[in-house]
């Protein structure tokens, strides 16, 4: 695999930053140990990690859709931080997932930082397709069943992309404008 590297008796992950990116992270690559020496079991590791990464590569591009997910990950962690008192800085009262957002929100440009505040602070919406690839993989054993899920997810998210969207009347208008075949649309639905 391209994305774990041997270092001494255990497996890292590792994904380089593109070099127009590398200002915004501060570094050239990604690395975390993952405290294991079988490869195998570093393999199975490496997927969701270099995930997240690759995440916040695209978010930093100016991808929204992954600045939505960053942000609504983000706002996750400063939570779970906050309710464990993981204080960084207890005079601010910030954590450091509080303090990372505030240094990756100024590496965007000035529209998609009141975008990705936007979802951080909770005024705008998660995306409703947030986290369907995980969800799905808990609720389905079978992965052709999986996978079928998260299209019909993907795309009903084309016409509600925020989970604030999904609305009685939104859904009756989607059924409305479908042209397919209504056992294909109900299968979905």
């Amino acid at each position: 695999m391209a994305n774990i590297i041997l270092r001494g008796n255990t497996w890292h992950a590792r994904l380089a930053i593109p070099a127009r990116l590398r200002h915004v992270f501060n570094k050239r690559e990604f690395t975390q140990s993952l405290k294991t020496s079988s490869k195998p079991v570093a393999a199975k590791q490496v997927i969701e990690i270099v995930a997240n990464w690759r995440l916040e590569i695209a978010a930093a591009s100016g991808n929204g859709a992954a600045i939505d997910i960053l942000a609504s990950e983000l706002k996750q962690r400063i939570a779970e931080e906050k309710s464990r008192g993981k204080y960084a800085s207890e005079e601010l009262g910030m954590t450091a997932s509080d303090a990372y957002a505030d240094h990756y929100a100024e590496s965007l440009p000035e529209h998609d930082q009141q975008r990705f505040y936007d979802v951080l602070t909770g005024r705008k919406s998660l995306p409703f397709n947030f986290k369907i690839i995980v969800w799905a993989d808990q609720v389905y054993s079978n992965n052709k069943t999986a996978n079928a899920a998260v299209a019909s997810i993907e795309r009903f998210s084309l016409h509600t992309p925020l989970l604030d969207d999904v609305t009685r009347s939104n859904i009756k208008r989607w059924l409305s404008g479908e042209t397919r075949a209504k056992a294909t649309v109900e299968k979905d639905y």
